[in-house]
């Protein structure tokens, strides 16, 4: 629970979330961090790196606008 703790507000602070329940991408946060933690990942910093990475990838059949 502490390693996901941590890599919560980590997350929260990197990306300058408020931490609040009501925020949408802070329930993906959640959602992510559980998923790699029931997974087996324990360390912080990589639930941390993991969730960041996974944020920035773009879902499968997205499109990039053209600018």
């Amino acid at each position: 629970m502490e390693a996901m703790r941590a890599a919560f507000y980590r997350v929260c602070e990197v990306l300058e979330l408020s931490c609040d329940r009501e925020n949408p991408l802070t329930e993906v946060v959640v959602t992510k961090i559980v998923e790699l933690a029931k997974a087996g990942e324990r360390d912080p910093e990589k639930l941390c790196n993991k969730v960041l990475a996974d944020l920035e990838t773009p879902a499968p059949g997205a499109t990039a606008e053209a600018a």
